[in-house]
């Protein structure tokens, strides 16, 4: 058996890089690693396929082979000799189909498993972003708030749980409020403050 040397590859540069592995190939011209082992193992299905009609189309020789040796017909030393490897033909054939079911079964496996994580993925996301929306509507919520005159009483007196908040800072407060939160209908309103609670 030949041992694997790396290739290299010399750029314009004068730099050199190891050749890439078909599966680094394919790992580098996806869009994603999982579309990347997919691309991979077709590839590895489509490659056994063929194999398999290829040993096909040689059973069918050597039994055509064994047809004509039956009726009596003179065969030369070759297609003597590969009437002979028939039972190994045989079994490479099996072999090969039992290899194709099994991978295909394991592909249909990692195709589940990576369309499982996707949705967990893109629930996490989803889940996130109503963290981010819900949190954004509460800050929203409580910037409204601070334009109303009983809450800007409380907050200047420290009254009714809340923290007292000397003026100069509640104006702050008031004017980042009025630029953030623009005024909406009632409507609006009340349906957001459905939303927050």
């Amino acid at each position: 058996m030949k041992s694997a040397k790396p290739q290299v590859n010399h750029s314009q540069h004068g730099e050199s890089q190891r050749a890439l592995s078909p599966l680094q190939s394919t790992l580098s011209s996806a869009a994603s690693p999982s579309q990347a082992y997919e691309t991979y193992i077709e590839n590895g299905l489509i490659c056994l396929k063929h194999k398999i009609r290829n040993i096909e189309k040689k059973k069918l020789k050597l039994e055509d082979y064994k047809d004509r040796l039956k009726s009596g017909e003179h065969l030369n030393p070759d297609q003597l000799e590969a009437v002979e490897k028939y039972e190994e033909v045989l079994h490479n054939l099996e072999f090969a189909k039992e290899l194709q079911k099994t991978f295909s079964g394991l592909s249909l496996d990692l195709l589940k498993a990576q369309k499982k994580a996707q949705r967990r993925e893109h629930m996490l996301k989803l889940e996130a972003e109503k963290k981010k929306l819900r949190t954004i509507l509460q800050v929203q919520y409580v910037l409204q708030n601070l334009t109303q005159e009983h809450v800007q009483k409380d907050f200047k007196g420290g009254l009714n749980g809340a923290v007292y908040l000397p003026s100069k800072e509640l104006d702050y407060l008031i004017k980042f409020s009025k630029l953030t939160c623009p005024e909406r209908n009632e409507s609006l309103r009340q349906t957001l403050e459905g939303s927050t609670v």
